[in-house]
């Protein structure tokens, strides 16, 4: 249905009387785009010291939950919440509690809230244009999401991924275009001209994060908020004050009146033959007006006319659908027409299936599973099921019948009777809402079995020879299916945890597929069946029975090199670095001997003897680098090694390898360095690692930057799982992984195959 609707863009005018002591300025002449549209007319920003500020309500508009807890805001997106409150810099998680550059504060009955809160939670890069004057809110790229790079000439090029019909999945550097370089906004600025002398690209990381992967993010061009000063709009405003927007969002119309003078006092009514809402005002005065056609998917024409004391709006509806009237403020109402769900269509198969809901593909929606008997609930809220209720039977495979009514006038619940439990996969495309039960009967599927391994199924004949390789810069295993062709796209599938955070499938080549695993933690690899499946297993090798001494360069009366810029000292980066890396090597079950467990000075003779008595199998030194022969313009990372040490230069590969391809940085080598005593002194395999340097401007930004110094831990402690299970090319001997029996059930990700 075509849905049309008249933009208007309005100056939001801010009242700086109010704003001490934040001392907010209005943007004028800045303009905000989302998903490729213009939002200044309704989210206009605001510039503060600490940065810009943006409506709260934007958050919702880009597809999160907003809502109000007494005196606290709440956001809500993919799982996570977050509570703000005006006045207080602080915002709240469940794992922590952060401070904001600026404190939210509350204009006209909006709360204003800092531009990079919003973009960390809601996992958005800014980028801002000087010349423009243009912010710009986008996905993350997946690089940059990973490593904090650009994109652009002097940055390392991302993976391309094909369609599904003959683009190839990998493209080298040569074939990527290049972006525009940006700069990241929302940090601590005092004026414009501060923007305008940004430089470079950076990548703003989620609140809470212990390690940066991308993750997957709903982004469409956003419907425009209509201001709706037109025809009878601006008559009845012209009459009354009060003003009117309209935002439809995910199936579900919002018109927002705001009364300019006095309160407003709303009562409504659903009448039916035909469907038409009435919206009484009273207190308001006005006239008879010509009616308003909207001609959006719920309503075809709002009309207005005044009956006795109060001013009454006929709202002419589509299709009888609920309603609910917020009461935002003394002089401002919402009106919500919800979804319609007219059609819910099954799917099955033996093994599995789908249902299909004829709503947005945004819709949100809880789910509860239940027993005795087994079944699944489904809440859709702010939904109506036109027709009343329905019940489908299934005659086979896990679900037996899907039942659907109106638990509420708000609610409809869908509840599915299952033969058997079966997992549940939410599809959420741009059109329809698409819920995956049961095996999939599908090309590929994955299943976790456990933090260290994930397994992906191959519908593939057990004749056909899979190719598996792994690959660097960033890590990933490319898992190639010859003679075979996809008969549609296959979705990407984000895993919160474990070694693999994410998996693309693509046409490769014509004869090819190929299936991407991008990794987290170095994995080892085997291949197996499992009933109609082929199964490829990836599983974060141990570290039981190792024992690591890690070295934190520098401390106490000796800070090591000195930045200009950064907030810590090198002796201070070192002990972050180097402590994360411990929680690592722990986590896998190694053992640890730190040097130095806080800041404090240990000599170098010390250091090297600390783990010749522990006794250790490897020694690793942290170290941040500086510059005085090459200047402020050298930059990377780079490894030494002990001299003539076949095993030390064997650890010093694997660890800088991985290093490098973690966080992208220039790749400086490995060397032995017959100077360094802790090198030296050390009785067994040892390296020294310069992460970065102080006294490079890009690198200082990166390492000012949380999750790139965990990315860099997650690299030096992939090197070391590398050292200890190198792969069975570099071995000479095969050391694929013994993986477990599972009942796990597979997560089916998209299109069919079809073999050549």
């Amino acid at each position: 249905m075509a849905r049309r609707g008249v933009r208007y863009i309005v100056m939001l005018i801010l009242l700086m009387g109010c704003l001490a002591p934040v001392r907010l300025a209005h943007a004028s002449g800045i303009e905000l785009i989302a998903g490729g549209v213009s939002l200044s007319h309704r989210y206009t920003p605001i510039l503060a010291e600490g940065g810009f500020a943006v409506p709260i309500q934007l958050a919702a508009e880009l597809g999160a939950e907003v809502s109000e807890v007494g005196e606290r805001h709440v956001i809500r997106y993919l799982g996570k919440e977050a509570w703000v409150r005006s006045g207080v810099n602080k915002v709240e998680t469940a794992a922590a509690v952060k401070e904001l550059a600026i404190a939210p504060v509350s204009l006209e009955g909006e709360l204003y809230i800092p531009l990079r809160f919003l973009a960390d939670i809601m996992r958005l890069r800014v980028s801002w244009d000087a010349s423009r004057r243009v912010l710009t809110l986008s996905e993350w790229s997946t690089l940059s999401s990973l490593t904090g790079l650009g994109m652009g000439p002097t940055g390392p090029a991302t993976e391309v991924m094909g369609s599904a019909a003959s683009t190839p999945a990998e493209l080298p550097p040569s074939q990527v275009e290049p972006t525009e370089s940006a700069s990241e906004v929302g940090g601590p600025m005092a004026t414009l001209a501060g923007l305008v002398q940004s430089a470079g690209e950076a990548y703003l990381v989620p609140l809470g994060a212990n390690s940066v992967v991308p993750v997957p993010l709903p982004f469409a061009a956003p419907r425009f908020p209509q201001e709706t000063q037109v025809g009878m709009w601006r008559e009845v405003f012209a009459d009354t004050g009060i003003r009117v927007t309209y935002r439809q969002q995910a199936g579900v119309e919002r018109y927002t009146f705001k009364a300019t003078k006095g309160t407003l006092q709303v009562e409504s009514a659903l009448i039916v033959e035909p469907y038409r809402l009435l919206v009484d005002f009273y207190g308001v005065q006005g006239r008879e007006y010509k009616p308003l056609a909207v001609e959006t998917d719920l309503v075809e024409q709002i009309r207005a006319r005044p009956e006795g004391d109060h001013l009454r709006m006929v709202f002419d509806l589509r299709v009888g659908v609920g309603h609910r009237v917020e009461q935002t403020s003394a002089d401002q109402v919402t009106l919500l027409l919800q979804r319609p769900l007219s059609e819910i269509l099954v799917d099955a198969n033996e093994r599995g299936g789908q249902i299909i809901f004829d709503v947005d593909g945004r819709t949100p929606h809880d789910v509860m599973h239940l027993h005795d008997p087994e079944r699944v609930v489904i809440d859709l809220p702010s939904t109506t099921l036109i027709g009343g209720a329905i019940q489908i039977g299934v005659p086979q495979g896990p679900v037996s019948t899907v039942r659907a009514a109106q638990f509420n006038p708000d609610v409809t619940r869908v509840v599915l009777d299952l033969r058997e439990a079966t997992p549940l996969n939410a599809r959420e495309g741009s059109s329809q809402l698409v819920l995956d039960y049961g095996e999939p009967d599908s090309l590929l599927a994955y299943r976790k079995i456990n933090e260290r391994e994930l397994q992906i199924g191959l519908l593939v004949d057990p004749e056909r020879t899979l190719s598996v390789k792994q690959l660097t810069g960033p890590d990933r295993i490319a898992i190639d299916i010859p003679d075979t062709v996809l008969e549609a796209p296959v979705p990407e599938a984000f895993i919160e945890a474990g070694p693999v955070y994410r998996l693309r499938t693509s046409q490769f080549d014509k004869e090819t597929v190929r299936i991407v695993a991008d990794l987290r933690y170095y994995v080892q690899h085997r291949i197996y069946r499992d009933g109609d499946r082929t199964v490829v297993a990836l599983q974060q090798p141990t570290l039981g029975g190792s024992r690591v001494a890690i070295d934190a360069g520098h401390g106490g009366h000796d800070p090591g090199a000195i930045s200009q810029t950064l907030s810590m000292t090198e002796s201070v980066l070192n002990m972050d670095v180097a402590r994360r890396v411990q929680q690592l090597v722990e986590g896998a079950d190694g053992t640890v001997r730190m040097t130095r467990a806080d800041d404090r000075y240990v000599d170098l003779w010390g250091r090297a003897d600390l783990a010749n008595e522990f006794p250790a199998d490897i020694f690793v030194s942290v170290h941040h680098n500086a510059s005085h022969a090459e200047g402020p313009t050298a930059s990377g990372t780079e490894t030494y090694v002990q001299v003539g040490e076949a095993d030390s230069f064997r650890l010093g590969q694997a660890v800088h390898q991985s290093l490098i391809s973690a966080v992208g940085t220039r790749d400086r080598g490995v060397r032995p360095n017959p100077g360094y005593i802790v090198l030296n002194r050390a009785k067994m395999p040892a390296i020294l690692v310069e992460v970065a340097f102080v006294t490079n401007a890009e690198d200082e930004e990166l390492l000012e930057q949380e999750w790139f110094r965990q990315r860099a831990a997650e690299g030096i402690f992939n090197g070391i799982l590398k050292y200890f299970h190198p792969s069975p090319e570099e071995s000479g001997t095969d050391r694929a992984v013994d993986s477990a029996a599972t009942k796990a059930k597979w997560t089916p990700l998209g299109a069919h195959s079809a073999a050549l």
